[in-house]
């Protein structure tokens, strides 16, 4: 057979059959999916008999592309999922999915945008689409299947799948499992990858592909063609072993290209290569809008068997990027090695027990409903720790029995700033103190606040919400502080002050006082209302609490806001915070309203809901620190 012969006879072999093309292009016709110009094809509803001992399976899309909500779907989504057929759940019905089990049990919708065949770069590419979107969330999970990444490459995947399938020999249509779509390449010149849009950028072009000499054509020269042809232990043309080669020399492989094994290792090294930069760039992405964003790795019949037998993995490379990175992901694969340890099972009897032959459009073995609910569970852990607030049916380990003050702050300075000293008496009384940063943050601030939150023994939370020019802030707040303080459930509560020259501050606070008010409707224990002190004395404050044995703690708590520091102007040390806080803590306690008090610091508080000086926790927990004087007094001596 000449060099010539195995590509061509790859490729005649795989050509699309008209009938097929013409079914799924035909938008009347029943089919699993539809014709995409950007993504090669998405989701379609569909009932086919592909389930679990030839159970029919139910497969309903909506106008906004993800898999019908079964649980909680009248609440608001914030976690989404991307990814192929073991995200989009194949040859199980809309109910059955993982993230359903999931939804059940957290009290909370997830959509599941998968759709089954993507490659990790397609289910990229569909996330940036769907989040651009009304539906978009403030979590995005990647979930990558183990031959995904092979995916990335294939300019069309058929050509790798079905070589080896019976070809129908009736005039029947069957379902097509891949479509040209993306891809990606390193660029033989630059050492770089570039994204390569589909050679079918419409219909007329794929159907032109049902000509088998118009298919050999368009990919009897493509490089992963011919790789897959030395796999296969076929010949190929000495241009195209050459600039394998080349590829070799940038991947760093020292391959022979004449053996079946070598050429197979430069094609997974290639594939998962490929995988860590879609996973920068989705990182990039993530990080410009604002998305928190992980990664599930999943494995199939195959390499979970492997697995249990104990041999090595053939994505290592890929989980030690993932360490280097810190990109936050879970492993599914030791997962399974602790489920299995927990039953006498030979190896083929737990992987019948989760895996269902492939049926239907189904190319592989996909996870039953046993194993979905295994799924959702194995992961669950981790994206409960990961979700901020925590969902509804989750409480933080003993919450609820214990005291909590929660303070908002729409910047991540500014809860540390105007009450860190009693913050610092509050935790050293035993009570839980979190944060709450409502406003947007940028990566410094955010590691910063998390360092100060950090070193005082508070929790740090980031809502993320635009404060200004936001049509949309009532409803985000509501969203999110409501599920926050059903949560913590908070015996006080802090904001910024309602008159503070900051239009972030007035606007946040008084957005935030008609939802804490309003605690019968949204089902959270009633709390005291506090709000911080002002610049400038706007919102003249009635309770002061001695800070002065805790300032020093408290100046090396604001040290960690290195965004404020000013070298030209400030030692070593100090920064604006500092600085402004150590005059307004000197200048309120030279205010305590007691003439035998000597109070070097002090901090200002104006309540809100409650009695300043027979309903305040403050008083009953601090007596020796806690001092009053009536606003309307001070309103006199600063005004008249």
């Amino acid at each position: 057979m000449t060099r010539r012969t195995y590509v061509q006879s790859l490729l005649f072999k795989t050509a699309y059959r008209k009938v097929d093309l013409d079914a799924f292009l035909n938008p009347g016709a029943t089919h699993w999916t539809r014709f995409d110009p950007d993504l090669g094809y998405v989701p379609k509803s569909v009932v086919m008999q592909d389930g679990a001992n030839g159970a029919w399976s139910r497969y309903t899309f909506g106008p906004g592309g993800f898999r019908q909500l079964i649980n909680h779907a009248e609440k608001p989504c914030r976690l989404n999922t991307y990814g192929d057929s073991f995200t989009q759940c194949q040859q199980v019905s809309d109910g059955e999915t993982w993230q359903e089990y999931l939804a059940a049990h957290l009290g909370e919708p997830i959509r599941n945008f998968g759709v089954g065949g993507y490659s990790v770069h397609t289910a990229c590419l569909r996330a940036r689409r769907m989040e651009a979107t009304e539906h978009g969330a403030e979590y995005v999970i990647l979930n990558i299947f183990d031959d995904d990444s092979l995916r990335n490459l294939d300019a069309l995947r058929r050509i790798r799948t079905s070589v080896h399938l019976p070809v129908p020999t009736d005039d029947k249509p069957v379902l097509l499992n891949g479509v040209p779509w993306p891809y990606l390449r390193i660029d033989l010149d630059t050492g770089r990858f570039a994204e390569h849009p589909s050679v079918c950028p419409d219909g007329e072009s794929l159907r032109a592909l049902s000509d088998r000499d118009r298919f050999y054509s368009v990919f009897k020269d493509d490089l992963i063609v011919n790789l897959f042809v030395l796999r296969e232990g076929g010949q190929i043309a000495d241009r195209h072993r050459q600039n394998l080669g080349r590829l070799a020399e940038i991947l760093g492989i020292n391959a022979n290209l004449r053996s079946p094994a070598d050429a197979e290792r430069l094609h997974i090294t290639y594939a998962l290569k490929s995988t860590e930069y879609l996973l920068d760039q989705m990182q990039q992405w993530a990080a410009r809008h604002r998305k928190k964003f992980r990664v599930i790795l999943c494995y199939g019949r195959t390499n979970t068997g492997y697995a249990l037998e104990g041999r090595d993995r053939f994505d290592q490379s890929l989980l030690d990027y993932l360490n280097r990175s810190g990109l936050p992901f879970i492993d599914t694969l030791p997962k399974h090695l602790e489920h299995f340890r927990l039953y006498r099972l030979k190896p083929v009897e737990y992987l019948d027990h989760l895996f269902i032959p492939p049926s239907g459009a189904a190319l592989c073995n996909h996870h039953n409903p046993t194993a979905n609910h295994w799924f959702a569970f194995a992961i669950k852990d981790e994206l409960v720790n990961w979700l901020d607030p925590k969902p509804p049916t989750i409480l933080m380990t003993n919450t609820a029995a214990t005291n909590c003050a929660l303070m908002f702050d729409p910047h991540p300075d500014d809860s540390e700033f105007w009450s860190g000293g009693l913050t610092l008496l509050l935790v050293q009384a035993g009570w839980q103190v979190h944060y709450a940063c409502c406003g947007e943050t940028t990566a410094e601030t955010r590691a910063q606040a998390e360092a100060a939150a950090k070193l005082a023994g508070v929790t740090r939370h980031f809502l993320e919400i635009p404060l200004t020019g936001n049509s949309r802030l009532r409803n985000q707040l509501r969203e999110k502080v409501v599920a926050l303080m059903q949560q913590l459930q908070p015996k006080l509560t802090f904001s910024v002050a309602l008159t503070d020259y900051h239009q972030e501050h007035c606007d946040l606070t008084r957005e935030l006082l008609p939802l804490l008010r309003a605690y019968r409707r949204f089902k959270f224990p009633e709390t005291e209302i506090y709000t911080f002190d002002s610049h400038d004395g706007r919102d003249p404050v009635e309770i002061y609490i001695d800070i002065t044995d805790v300032f020093d703690r408290h100046m090396e708590v604001l040290r960690c806001h290195k965004v404020f520091e000013k070298p030209d102007r400030f030692p070593p040390g100090e920064n604006t915070l500092t600085r402004v806080k150590t005059g307004r803590a000197m200048m309120l306690g030279a205010s305590v309203p007691h003439s035998h008090t000597r109070c070097l610091h002090a901090e200002g508080y104006h309540m809100i809901w409650g009695h300043p000086t027979e309903v305040t926790t403050l008083k009953l927990l601090f007596p020796d620190r806690f001092h009053y004087r009536s606003p309307n007094w001070l309103r006199s001596m600063w005004y008249t």
